[in-house]
């Protein structure tokens, strides 16, 4: 089936229970997009919130016309939801970001550039300061150290985002992670097919509400898929 004719640039943000951030995140991204003169859709993927970010985004529609709201009721991880927005989307360049505000919009904008500018297939922000706590900033330290050996890869920060994409990497990677392990597909299958891969150094602000949905499960997760990977899929 043809693709109908849409906006050049999607950006999609999976929600779950942000209610405390979504309002500000989306009219902050909606001005740095116009104020950049990119043509775009804001996709918004409500992952099953049981808090009131559906009636927050419900209202949010009237206010900012470039928004789609796409429910999903149950949860089953970050990385559906934000396949599930990506299937929809109907630009020529695809983007994907936490909808927490920890990403400033300005950036997004510059990892777009860099993308555009640069010819690139892929271009990720590469977060060079953190609000994290110190348990999940060496937690951070040890998985990306171990991604960059198993994976060969001369990446710091495999989870920086946001991460921007043509529409041919995104049809062509046929991604299938379900959970938090997608940033980590999405870096392995570009690099297995060579393609252009580039990154922008960004700051990565702290969370102003809600809270963070990273556990120490998360990370036992990560650890698991990558060695699933990296000795079952990698030479797939």
């Amino acid at each position: 089936m043809e693709r109908v004719a849409g906006p050049h640039f999607s950006i999609v943000l999976p929600a779950y229970n942000e209610s405390e951030n979504i309002a500000g995140v989306l009219k902050n991204l909606k001005l740095a997009l116009n104020q950049a003169s990119i043509f775009s859709e804001i996709i918004v993927v409500d992952n099953g919130s049981t808090d009131d970010t559906p009636k927050i985004l419900n209202d949010l529609k009237r206010e900012i016309g470039e928004l789609r709201v796409l429910r999903i009721e149950k949860n089953i991880g970050c990385g559906n939801g934000i396949i599930k927005g990506l299937d929809i989307a109907c630009g020529d360049i695809l983007c994907f970001m936490d909808a927490d505000g920890q990403v400033r919009s300005g950036d997004l904008i510059s990892v777009y550039h860099q993308l555009k500018d640069n010819s690139l297939d892929l271009c990720k922000g590469t977060r060079i300061k953190r609000f994290f706590n110190v348990q999940r900033e060496v937690v951070s330290k040890i998985y990306n150290f171990l991604f960059r050996i198993l994976f060969d890869s001369r990446f710091q920060d495999i989870n920086g985002s946001p991460k921007i994409f043509t529409r041919r990497f995104y049809q062509e990677a046929h991604l299938t992670s379900k959970d938090w392990f997608l940033d980590a597909e999405i870096m392995i299958k570009a690099k297995r097919g060579k393609y252009a891969i580039g990154d922008f150094p960004i700051v990565y602000l702290e969370r102003q509400g809600g809270n963070s949905k990273v556990s120490v499960m998360t990370m036992l997760e990560f650890l698991k898929n990558m060695f699933y990977w990296k000795f079952l899929l990698w030479k797939k």
